[in-house]
């Protein structure tokens, strides 16, 4: 099914256009286009259902044209899609693939040839209460890794900015037991790297996007972490 999609979503029209009569690829070319549309985001707002089915209508009207005895129930039930899409949302989301799998993990566990209804909510109920589980101890785990790390070796009083940022903020004259600088920080489960990290790849993962305390957007490159009273912080190289 995943190769069949493909096919028709991005090989059909740029691999076939060359060797179809001009007439023959457009008429393909409504299917494409208005399959995508429903596969797809709402490109086109609220009128995206509307539209992909305004061109299937016009595929299955000129289908006659261009091909003989192949418009079955299956090709006929394309025009039905746009109020699913309209119900739903895209038709990407929807598939009875996973639905099958549960019912296959259900009939090899069944005992019995009565109360399939109690079974099949029973084992049901096992598997959400397993789930819930396993994503609590991932975000558990997310959580408990959050923050800075990688200690770096570099002394608070070779980086002038920083420097001038504990004197404004703090009254004690300890800055390098105050501050501890890192390389590397994990937030909301993403790592991001300094250009303090020696160990940086080809990969850009140390350029963002943040806001002031007036909300403007800017960008810029994170040249450290750090920690003070307990908090996260960096030093970021303002773009202009």
């Amino acid at each position: 099914a995943s190769e069949i999609k493909n096919l028709l979503f991005y090989a059909l029209l740029p691999i076939f256009y060359q060797h179809l009569q001009v007439n023959k690829a457009a008429h393909v070319a409504l299917l494409v286009c208005a399959i995508r549309m429903l596969h797809g985001p709402k490109l086109f707002g609220h009128e995206t259902g509307l539209l992909a089915h305004d061109l299937l209508s016009i595929y299955y009207r000129d289908h006659w044209k261009y091909y003989d005895n192949l418009e079955n129930l299956v090709s006929h039930l394309h025009i039905h899609y746009s109020t699913q899409y309209l119900n739903y949302g895209s038709l990407n989301n929807t598939n009875c693939f996973s639905q099958e799998s549960f019912l296959g993990a259900f009939a090899k566990n069944k005992h019995g040839t009565r109360y399939w209804g109690d079974l099949l909510v029973h084992h049901f109920n096992i598997d959400f209460a397993l789930q819930k589980i396993i994503n609590q101890q991932e975000v558990d785990k997310v959580n408990h890794n959050e923050g800075a790390f990688d200690v770096a070796r570099l002394s608070i009083n070779n980086i002038e900015k920083l420097l001038s940022w504990h004197q404004r903020v703090c009254d004690c004259n300890q800055p390098a037991i105050c501050i501890i600088i890192y390389h590397r920080s994990i937030i909301r489960g993403q790592t991001y790297h300094s250009l303090s990290y020696p160990k940086r790849q080809s990969s850009n993962s140390f350029f963002v996007k943040y806001t002031n305390h007036r909300r403007d957007i800017l960008f810029g490159a994170l040249a450290l972490f750090f920690t003070y009273k307990n908090s996260g912080l960096a030093l970021i190289n303002n773009y202009p």
